[in-house]
């Protein structure tokens, strides 16, 4: 939450502007997209470029410390979301090998379960790996 609002202090979220009617209107909605340097996202018709995280080997320079602090803990809290998602993976994997009948809630009868089945055994941890890459995050804040 810190690492948010030192983000949201610095100015580096920027308004969300939408067209209704032929007219541009300001949201009350902030956005900032952050992740691996060079990564970009399309939203709304728009191509958004990241403001990159410090990844190993990347040369990223922030005009203030605390900016670099908050893309730092950022990075930290996608490690973890990785790991967390890979584990996740691992066990639908090991349920789905072992014949269990057991559909995880992010999964309903409508959902496709790409990629996964019996092509999909606990020892692809390549596909798992990629799976669970995440490069960046679009970050979200709306002004009371």
């Amino acid at each position: 939450q810190e690492a948010f609002l030192a983000l949201h202090k610095h100015g580096c979220l920027f308004r969300d502007l939408v067209r209704i009617q032929g007219k541009d209107l300001l949201t009350p909605v902030s956005r900032l997209l952050i992740g691996n340097p060079g990564c970009t996202y399309k939203y709304l018709n728009t191509r958004l470029f990241t403001v990159p995280w410090p990844v190993k080997g990347s040369d990223a320079k922030y005009n203030e410390a605390e900016i670099g602090a908050a893309c730092q803990t950022f990075l930290k809290l996608n490690d973890y979301l990785q790991i967390e998602t890979i584990q996740a993976l691992e066990e639908l994997a090991a349920k789905e090998k072992a014949n269990i009948d057991t559909v995880p809630v992010c999964i309903g009868p409508d959902f496709p379960r790409v990629g996964m089945g019996s092509s999909f055994d606990g020892h692809d941890e390549v596909d798992r790996k990629s799976r669970a890459a995440y490069n960046l995050t679009l970050l979200s804040f709306m002004d009371p």
